[in-house]
């Protein structure tokens, strides 16, 4: 299975190609300091999927301190992605969504645009979305392993669940990553489903 790259520059004012975690230069004798990172999320109406979200931001201050770390989310919490980019020179911009569909290929450009139109000095370099990456289903074997599943046991099937999109192009990435992981593991069968505008539903 081909994976993307980390990140991919966008055109426009503003917003210029990086690599990961760029550093920029401070002034003379200052050194180079780091462009700080705003991880922009859904958000939920649910309090608990902000905290998730925080915690995950808290794993990559430990990693990597010194590391300025913001977060956003698209909708339901605070705050937007212009209101953790304001003030700031420059930034990397992480969606915290699995595949690029509308948030990612609309919802978040929209949001790129108005803030470098508000503040025509900010330089804004967006990564990609996270999957399909192996690491994820690293992550959900972690899950499954936690619930007390044997990892690839062959009288286990596992159902991939995520949102849906109306994207079709977005839910044939979750069934990349399904057919993937049925190749990789000896799982009875691996198989996506989706929670709304997709189909099989998980039920």
């Amino acid at each position: 299975m081909r994976h993307p790259p980390l990140t991919r520059p966008l055109a426009g004012p503003g917003l210029a190609e990086f690599a990961e975690f760029p550093r920029s230069p401070a002034g003379p004798g200052t050194g180079a300091r780091r462009v700080p990172l705003v991880a922009v999320a859904h958000g939920s109406r649910d309090p608990r999927a902000a905290e998730t979200v925080e915690e995950l931001l808290d794993l990559v201050r430990r990693d990597r301190p010194g590391l300025p770390v913001r977060s956003a989310y698209l909708d339901h919490a605070p705050p937007t992605l212009g209101q953790a980019l304001r003030g700031l020179p420059e930034a990397v911009v992480l969606p915290l969504l699995l595949t690029e569909a509308y948030h990612s290929r609309v919802d978040i450009p929209a949001a790129l645009t108005t803030a470098t139109a508000r503040d025509p000095g900010l330089r804004v370099h967006r990564a990609t979305t996270l999957g399909p990456h192996p690491l994820l289903v690293t992550a959900l074997e972690h899950r499954l392993t936690e619930a007390g599943v044997p990892l690839g046991d062959p009288d286990t099937a596992v159902v991939l669940v995520s949102a849906g999109s109306s994207d079709p192009r977005a839910n044939a990435v979750v069934a990349g990553i399904a057919g993937h992981w049925r190749r990789a593991r000896p799982w009875w069968s691996v198989v996506p489903a989706y929670a709304s505008a997709g189909s099989p539903t998980p039920a």
